[in-house]
């Protein structure tokens, strides 16, 4: 509090300050003590707090300690020792590996991915949407131009080009394994080649749709034979590897999850039961992680009407910094408080991103121009950065370059970047030419010479260009 009002006071008695930057810094002094600052981790905090209670947590729980992921991988392994004959177990369970199931699969699965504001059956009320999704991706491997079926087709095309003495190759031999030129007119191979299957979110539990997609599959991974048998053409193995690629990156994975899918069932009821026992202990021992507080805050406004509204009533204007920094959830809480009244005013820099392993998610920063439907004002102003960190940044992320006195834009793909590669960085075209020439004494005071445009030495918009 201390530092940020002292700041405005600053501005606000500063003679250099230009007159309306210091008519608001004279406001917000003026207001100061109506304003509350603190982290969004905090203000969560605070909103557990409330309603600590009504969820069976301990008002005086600590946040973001390191003994709450211990505890988890604790609680983990008797757990898994208890259920260690069980058929999904043993599935999943290399021999004398039971403590990596417990600590990579369980463990880590609730640690990165839960939180104590999920419900008992959180991985079980995933399962539908789960199986339509699965459903969905494998059925659009047969739909459409690039069909797995337009791709077989292009293989038998190219097959009748080969010469009939390379018909004999290893190579033609084992492609013939999978598909039956040789024994067929090309025309009746596809009479012989295993069906394709429709899947649905319901019958991809039938132990039959489950064989027949194993039997399906099988059969075409006989397709990952050495591309580097006598015999080849080009062509030939440039239409094998392009249906290749779809057997290994989609067919494959996907009949992987629906063969085992009564395994996967079995271990999201186990998960759940996990999960139980992991918020249960938090409940009791209060050590709750940053995500915990974060979404139980969110739940808590959601569920709770008379917190919500006391918490919607306490802010006029809601100010975040950094929201970079921020995900999904916690842009749902800041809307959520917001009440659908205009009080929201977000700041940021996407390249300034640095908390993913957290939970952050740029790309909501980014989308709030069509959240809020509006355009974003941009800081075109930079008040603490020396000379030589500006010069940096617009070669890195703006690809300028300068000879000390001028600023010149490097064209991406022409012959001046390709000659100069260690100059030209990212061929990003800036949204805006910015302003960067401030004293290094007073950030309250821009540059006199910025106002002399006809000044062709300054750093102007024109030629010095900084994001």
């Amino acid at each position: 509090y201390e530092r940020i009002y002292q700041m405005l006071v600053f501005f606000a008695q500063n003679p250099q300050t230009p007159q309306l930057e210091k008519e608001r810094a004279k406001k917000a002094v003026e207001n100061f003590s109506n304003s509350h600052i603190q982290t969004l981790d905090s203000y969560c905090g605070s909103v557990v707090r409330q309603a600590a209670n009504r969820y069976g947590i301990r008002p005086n729980f600590t946040s973001g300690s390191a003994d709450s992921g211990r505890t988890i991988k604790n609680l983990a392994l008797p757990f898994l020792l208890q259920y260690r004959n069980d058929s999904a177990v043993l599935a999943c369970t290399k021999p004398g590996k039971i403590q990596d199931t417990a600590e990579q699969l369980f463990a880590e699965t609730i640690l990165y991915y839960t939180s104590l504001a999920d419900s008992d059956t959180f991985f079980e009320d995933a399962l539908p949407k789960q199986k339509e999704l699965i459903a969905s991706e494998w059925n659009a491997v047969f739909e459409g131009t690039d069909s797995y079926g337009s791709l077989i087709s292009n293989i038998a095309d190219v097959y009748s080009q080969v010469p009939a003495a390379k018909k004999e190759s290893a190579y033609c031999r084992a492609l013939c394994s999978v598909f039956p030129f040789n024994t067929d007119e090309i025309s009746g191979v596809f009479d012989r080649l295993p069906e394709e299957i429709h899947l649905t979110k319901e019958n991809i539990e039938d132990e039959k749709v489950q064989k027949a997609v194993a039997d399906f599959t099988a059969h075409y991974t006989k397709l990952n034979f050495s591309q580097t048998l006598s015999g080849y053409t080009k062509e030939l193995r440039a239409s094998v590897k392009s249906i290749r690629a779809v057997l290994n990156d989609k067919i494959i994975p996907l009949a992987a999850y629906i063969s085992q899918y009564k395994t996967a069932q079995r271990m999201y009821v186990l998960l759940d039961q996990f999960l139980s026992q992991v918020n249960e202990s938090k409940r009791r021992t209060g050590q709750l992680s940053f995500r915990d507080i974060t979404e139980l805050a969110l739940r808590i406004l959601n569920e709770q009407n008379d917190i919500r509204e006391l918490e919607q009533n306490s802010y006029d204007r809601i100010m975040i910094d950094e929201f970079q920094d921020n995900n999904k959830k916690n842009r749902d809480l800041l809307f959520l408080l917001a009440g659908g009244k205009e009080k929201l005013f977000f700041v940021g820099d996407e390249k300034q991103s640095i908390y993913k392993f957290r939970g952050a998610d740029v790309s909501v920063f980014k989308e709030l121009q069509k959240d809020l439907n509006i355009e974003p004002l941009q800081m075109v102003f930079n008040y603490r950065s020396t000379q030589k960190l500006l010069e940096a940044f617009n070669q890195i992320f703006g690809g300028y370059v300068t000879d000390g006195s001028n600023w010149k834009k490097i064209p991406a793909l022409s012959e001046e970047a390709d000659a100069a590669p260690d100059s030209w960085v990212f061929p990003e075209k800036p949204e805006n030419a910015f302003e960067a020439s401030f004293t290094e004494n007073n950030i309250a005071r821009k540059n006199p010479a910025l106002q002399n445009k006809n000044d062709e030495n300054t750093d102007s918009k024109k030629n010095a260009p900084v994001h």
